[in-house]
């Protein structure tokens, strides 16, 4: 049973060996005193829910998620590389666009692992990209960015 600090610290302080039963309460009180307040106990309820009650006698609950996220599998950020533009190669291929506008999605792209997934891009859009004011190293890479595939 459930004893005061005070009278815990009685069992030791006369230098008496506690009882059984003393040593009992005082298992049955511990909790470390940083602790504050403790969780006393979790009940998951009829909607599930979870209420949690804590030693000062306040509870709160932790709504159940809603029904479309699936627990068991994880999400996956999609990221299908980097596109690095060379000299020889200035106009992005259908393939770099795709992969280039996944990876600038804002938010990101995210995926359950169970999902197939089927992009639809319209590649019109992109056009020629001038970079005659530009000085090129020959060994140098070229970075393209939305604004210059888009333009």
């Amino acid at each position: 049973m459930k004893q005061p600090k005070e009278v815990l610290k009685t069992y030791f302080e006369t230098g008496d060996k506690p009882t059984e039963q003393q040593f009992s309460d005082f298992i049955d009180s511990y909790h470390h005193v940083d602790s504050g307040i403790i969780v006393t106990n979790v009940v998951v309820d009829r909607l599930g829910n979870q209420v949690i009650s804590l030693s000062n006698g306040s509870s709160f609950t932790i709504p159940k998620p809603s029904d479309h996220t699936d627990q068991n599998n994880t999400i996956r950020v999609v990221n299908l590389g980097v596109i690095r533009y060379s000299r020889s190669r200035l106009l992005p291929t259908e393939e770099d666009a795709i992969v280039d506008a996944i990876n600038k999605l804002d938010p990101p792209l995210v995926v359950f692992d169970n999902e197939q997934i089927i992009f639809e891009f319209d590649l019109q859009t992109i056009t020629a990209i001038d970079i005659s004011d530009e000085i090129l190293n020959e060994n140098e890479p070229i970075m393209l960015t939305d604004e210059d595939i888009r333009s």
